[in-house]
């Protein structure tokens, strides 16, 4: 967590609110008092006795705990290691009209990690007209990793698309969530996806 924040300080830019739901017990307490005061611009949102109960009520609270349009998810083993701007990233989703913006991606992306690091085969990427850096693809014309639309892995949203999903669905942590997320992928499958040419 303490790599992930940090990553995001030195490469994220235009990143509004930072909010970290967590859990904890005793032998992690101290870990999390020393990242929380590394972080102090971090809302750190701790998890109650009932972690199953309270894990949906607090994604609630940080979702619409601003009125920003967008956000982004992320788990703590992520770490950002290149430099993206959230704004243009924003800026592109709405002029390309694609459904997310998908850091994690890129064309140096071979295996699929969550299968066991299987093989996977890269989609038909094409160049966003005026963009240096930025492709686009179809969900339904890809596989793996590039046919996987909802995620928690770094990716931009507008908030009004998956809004639906995080109220609506029952989750009782982050891998319920996106395998419930998941399952209703067929909505967007037809939809476009984008990302670096390089995983950020």
């Amino acid at each position: 967590l303490y790599a992930l924040l940090e990553s995001i300080n030195l490469y994220a830019k235009n990143v509004h609110k930072t909010m970290v739901i967590y859990r904890s017990d005793k032998a992690y307490e101290a870990g999390y008092l020393v990242v929380s005061k590394a972080f102090k611009e971090v809302n750190f949102m701790k998890q109650g006795n009932q972690p199953r109960n309270d894990f949906k009520p607090l994604t609630l609270q940080a979702f619409t705990a601003t009125d920003a349009p967008y956000v982004v998810f992320a788990v703590d083993d992520i770490v950002v290691k290149d430099t993206f701007d959230c704004a243009e990233c924003a800026a592109l989703l709405e002029k390309e009209h694609a459904y997310g913006f998908y850091l994690r991606l890129g064309f140096n992306l071979s295996e699929c990690y969550a299968l066991g690091s299987c093989k996977q085969a890269l989609p038909s990427l094409q160049k966003v007209r005026n963009c240096e850096d930025v492709y686009e693809w179809v969900f339904d014309q890809a596989v793996l990793d590039w046919a996987y639309p909802n995620t928690v892995d770094m990716t931009l949203y507008r908030k009004k698309d998956i809004d639906g999903a995080v109220r609506g669905l029952g989750y009782y942590s982050p891998n319920t969530f996106e395998g419930n997320w998941h399952g209703q992928a067929q909505s967007v499958i037809k939809r476009r996806g984008l990302c670096f040419s390089v995983s950020k």
